[in-house]
């Protein structure tokens, strides 16, 4: 008899697998990213249907399989409806969401990236729009902790902010070291300084009026360090 095995997770991404069938694409507390297949959940009277809609968190019984494992039952735990009704918002959720599926191992557990994933979704789902950017960007730096690519600070940045930022050498330097260094103002290092301090749930008090130059900076160290485009940012710049 199959071993079955339950997993609290978010779902990812659906795609069609036939006339009515899908794999989802779910990131779980117990196993990181897993794609598991859902049986007849086209069909308008599937029982699993709802559960399995992103980015909807579920508890979801899988049973094991020589190909994909098949999600036999899925019961809904958390919801997030402000996110399907707004494109900001939306695009907010899509950059986690890519980041998610093309910066994790399958079946790496990953409870950081995890916990920063809900957390971020409660804040996109509830958060004033005008701060959606500074979310994602807090989002970006608790996703480049959990894989190990946090961005080098340097201690000698206390008195003196750094004059840099390089992908190559891994975040802020005070000197350019390296080709690839471009300069950055005041105003985008404290809001960096501002928004890594600062636990996602206090972002909504917080003004931070440089976030922009932050975020594209952000975006390019990691598609360096992914070695690929973030398909997702060019709908998140145009919708924010």
């Amino acid at each position: 008899m199959p071993r079955e095995n339950i997993h609290h997770a978010i779902i990812l991404k659906t795609a069609p697998f036939g006339e009515v069938d899908e794999i989802i694409t779910l990131f779980s507390q117990e196993a990181g990213k897993v794609r598991a297949l859902a049986k007849a959940t086209k069909r308008p009277e599937s029982r699993l249907r709802y559960a399995l809609q992103p980015p909807m968190v579920s508890s979801i019984t899988a049973t094991d399989s020589s190909r994909l494992p098949k999600i036999i039952r899925a019961q809904p735990v958390k919801s997030f409806p402000n996110i399907s009704e707004d494109a900001a918002r939306a695009a907010s959720w899509f950059v986690i969401a890519e980041l998610t599926m093309r910066g994790t191992p399958d079946e790496q557990k990953n409870l950081p990236l995890f916990e920063a994933v809900i957390s971020a979704l409660d804040e996109i789902n509830s958060i004033d729009v005008s701060k959606l950017t500074a979310v994602v960007i807090k989002w970006k730096l608790l996703f480049l902790d959990a894989l190990g690519f946090g961005l080098v600070q340097g201690s000698e940045f206390s008195a003196n902010r750094p004059k840099f930022f390089s992908n190559h050498a891994g975040g802020f330097e005070a000197a350019k070291t390296g080709t690839d260094a471009v300069s950055i103002n005041e105003s985008t290092w404290n809001t960096y300084r501002t928004i890594a301090e600062a636990p996602l749930e206090n972002l909504a008090s917080l003004d931070l009026p440089a976030t922009s130059e932050l975020d594209r900076l952000l975006t390019s160290f990691i598609e360096y360090q992914l070695e690929r485009k973030i398909e997702s940012e060019a709908f998140f710049k145009q919708s924010v």
